[in-house]
């Protein structure tokens, strides 16, 4: 009965929540003054806890960010938001010689 009790603890411990990571989009998209919105995909394509958004801004490109969706974790929780890259137009660009 206990190994029952703890597999679907595990299981339901580590299902994303798509909710959670809207509610943490939205929490860091409040950081960005130029931000006109933020939208994410509907599940944890890959499974590591975060859920793929786009932070949408006035004058600049859209900025990918992939936001926590663990809201019952006890370890090694998926938590907050980060970018996961910066467009092509923020990038250095390489000089030609």
């Amino acid at each position: 009965m206990h190994k029952i009790m703890l597999m679907l603890c595990l299981v339901a411990c580590t299902h994303a929540d798509i909710n959670e990571a809207r509610n943490e989009a939205k929490e860091f998209v409040k950081h960005f003054p130029n931000a006109t919105g933020v939208e994410c995909n509907e599940s944890d394509s890959d499974g590591d806890g975060y859920v793929s958004c786009t932070i949408f801004r006035d004058g600049d490109d859209p900025l990918p960010i992939a936001c926590g969706a663990e809201n019952w974790c006890v370890f090694n929780c998926a938590r907050g938001c980060k970018v996961l890259g910066l467009p092509s137009s923020n990038r250095k660009r390489k000089r030609a010689d």
